[in-house]
């Protein structure tokens, strides 16, 4: 389990750190989500009745001071906390005074962010530089752009995490599941990855028409999300709109399903939609198309925790060989990973 959780980590994309200076992205967004994992270790403990190393609690306040002084962090923090205190509160599950903290400590942090000067301010001079129509776009909108570019950037950039949570998903239905729905419901995230990801060009060329609704969000026309002014009537781009719809719902409805452990379950929910609130939410900066592939940093760090959630289920009940077969293989598209990041480095 400890080389899982290992070549999971090294899985993560690094490449997309490099788009603004490698020193500038890991400090604003690697760093960061480091300290994220560190900040949310003792709710893990909590759900699961462990007791915690006092030090613990001074590594995971730094943690929680660190991580959520960056804005999406902060998004996907607030989401966990506040999700984790609500199921406590319905369960009846006692809560420790240090959940109570860290999620105060949260939203100090986000006033901090909503009510700092310079905020608003450069605010104002990104949009006449980077997206002057920005002003136009009312909340819907924005919400909007941020919606599509989301998901349709899970699926047009490669990313080995989606991948693998895909493919990881059917591996555990399949496996461990005799309900013939939930073996459906998890293959649906990798049929469509299948059709409008990586292997896509492929389907093109046999059924040439599937082009009418594989559009890209991050095309130059499309830099307002799918659905504008100049394509509202074409029925082409609703269906793809509806496709990424079904992706989102089915991947978060099986992260959920798969998870075997009922609060733990809570926990995966809250950190897939935080993690995609954190992206979404940057339909609302004009600098969405400006700052890259790294505004996808923290989902790919909560897709990483989900990974390993599900893989530490299924090595602790599956009896069968696979367990060490899935651990190999990661361990090795994780070294392929960290070998394609040197040699960018490199050169």
């Amino acid at each position: 389990m400890k080389f899982i959780i290992l070549g999971v980590v090294l899985i993560y994309p690094f490449n997309i750190l490099s788009s603004a200076g490698w020193i500038a992205t890991m400090t604003t967004y690697y760093w960061p989500l480091v300290f994220f994992y560190v900040a949310i270790k003792p709710v893990f403990y909590y759900l699961n009745n462990k007791k915690i190393n006092k030090k613990l609690y001074f590594f995971a306040t730094l943690g929680i001071i660190y991580s959520a002084n960056n804005e999406q962090m902060m998004i996907g923090l607030f989401i966990l906390y506040t999700t984790v205190i609500v199921y406590m509160v319905i369960t009846k599950f006692k809560i420790h005074i240090y959940v109570y903290i860290q999620y105060f400590l949260v939203i100090i942090s986000g006033i901090f962010i909503m009510t700092t000067p310079g905020n608003s301010v450069r605010k104002t001079l990104e949009i006449g530089t980077w997206m002057p129509s920005f002003v136009m776009m009312n909340n819907i909108d924005k919400f909007q752009l941020g919606y599509t570019s989301t998901i349709t950037g899970l699926l047009t950039i490669p990313s080995v995490e989606v991948i693998l949570l895909s493919i990881l998903l059917i591996i555990i239905a399949f496996a461990e599941r005799k309900n013939i729905f939930e073996k459906i419901l998890a293959s649906v995230p990798l049929l469509i990855c299948s059709f409008f990801g990586l292997p896509s060009n492929i389907w093109l060329k046999l059924y040439p028409n599937l082009d009418n609704i594989n559009k890209s969000v991050t095309d130059g026309t499309f830099m307002y999300g799918l659905i504008d002014f100049s394509n509202y009537f074409d029925k082409n781009i609703f269906v793809e709109y509806i496709i990424l719809g079904i992706f989102t719902l089915s991947l978060f409805t099986s992260i959920v399903i798969m998870i075997s452990n009922r609060n733990y379950k809570v926990l995966g929910g809250a950190l897939f939609v935080g993690g995609m609130l954190s992206r979404i939410l940057m339909g609302f900066s004009p600098t969405i198309w400006a700052s890259g592939d790294r505004t996808y940093g923290f989902l790919y760090g909560c897709i990483s925790i989900i990974i390993i959630m599900l893989m530490k289920d299924f090595v602790d009940s599956s009896k069968s060989k696979n367990k060490d077969a899935i651990a190999v293989a990661v361990v090795l598209v994780a070294f392929v990973n960290i070998l394609s990041l040197s040699l960018q480095i490199i050169n």
